[in-house]
């Protein structure tokens, strides 16, 4: 006897993931004040030790802030160390790093919420083709990783895939021989 196992593009799963999502984890809220500290020490560090300290008002005119799909922590590390992302520094649930002349900060109000994406940039730029390519970069690691998870655990139950079929729109067929 056999069975199908279908696996679907991460986004299309994305609202039914996270609203199933367990509400008892801790959390650690990072205010505002703490987020614009991060990100002043990250510019400093990447001018280096001659840099002016940038105003609230500077500050505030260099950001935009997104709220963006990454729910998994190490999957969104190994999207951005892909990437290639240099200056890459992590505190705790804060994620800072540095791309062309955008500076980005990844942080979370809740351990059970999504991160928010903060953007610093001193030129005008295009960050959404940035921003739609991590999106991108994250879906199909989330689905390599799922798809690795359940090979793992189909040859953990002594069972055998029969066939794999990756389809036009990205899902993949698993058929499972469970005799």
């Amino acid at each position: 006897m056999s069975c199908t196992i279908s696996a679907l593009p991460f986004l299309l799963l994305f609202s039914a993931l996270t609203a199933a999502a367990d509400n008892s984890a801790s959390s650690r809220v990072i205010n505002n004040e703490e987020i614009e500290r991060k990100m002043q020490a990250h510019i400093n560090s990447v001018q280096g030790e001659a840099a002016e300290e940038l105003t609230p008002v500077q500050l505030a005119q260099l950001k935009r802030e997104y709220k963006t799909v990454f729910m998994d922590k190490d999957v969104l590390i190994k999207t951005l160390e892909e990437y290639g992302l240099i200056d890459f520094t992590q505190d705790g649930e804060t994620i800072s790093a540095r791309v062309d002349n955008f500076n980005m900060i990844f942080y979370r109000q809740e351990l059970t919420q999504p991160y928010y994406l903060r953007v610093y940039s001193v030129t005008s730029c295009d960050e959404a083709t940035l921003i739609n390519d991590l999106n991108t970069e994250y879906a199909l690691n989330v689905q390599e990783e799922t798809y690795m998870k359940i090979k793992e655990r189909i040859s953990n139950k002594n069972l055998k895939i029969d066939n794999e079929e990756i389809l036009e729109d990205d899902s993949i067929v698993l058929t499972i021989n469970i005799d």
